[in-house]
């Protein structure tokens, strides 16, 4: 965990296998109770077609936005990738690979004004029974 005035990034970094045709979920538990102003989430994928995925983000509370719906024609792999609402280019717009920071695909915002102190968890669906993935790593980002 690294801390500032504002910041604070919680990581997981265990690389865990994405399933073919399937559902990977990995969680983060953030144990500090503060209200979101805004979240950012860095992730790092490594997949031989983006273009089978739909990544979803579930608050604590239950609330669940798309950040990424199989765009990036046929590329691969989202590297060091950053969802944040603020973004110049939205993901949608964008093409493999992924490097840098978009707009997600539904925004972040839902989450304003919530407590971040929960279990946080992100889903990784691989849509298409051909190519298998790793979710290497991913992280939020959250200013109180």
């Amino acid at each position: 965990m690294q801390v500032n005035p504002k910041l604070t990034t919680y990581a997981r970094a265990t690389a865990q296998s994405i399933p073919d045709n399937g559902v990977l979920t990995s969680t983060i538990v953030v144990s500090d109770s503060f209200s979101i102003s805004d979240i950012n989430i860095t992730l790092d994928i490594t997949h031989p077609r983006v273009t089978e995925l739909q990544i979803f983000l579930r608050g604590p509370d239950g609330t669940v936005i798309q950040l990424f719906n199989g765009t990036g024609v046929s590329g691969q792999n989202l590297r060091n990738t950053v969802f944040d609402d603020e973004a110049a280019t939205s993901i949608t717009t964008a093409s493999a690979p992924f490097t840098g920071t978009f707009r997600p695909f539904q925004g972040l915002s839902a989450f304003d004004g919530k407590l971040a102190a929960g279990t946080w968890t992100l889903e990784v669906r691989d849509t298409v029974k051909k190519q298998t993935g790793t979710l290497n790593s991913w992280s939020l980002g959250i200013t109180g």
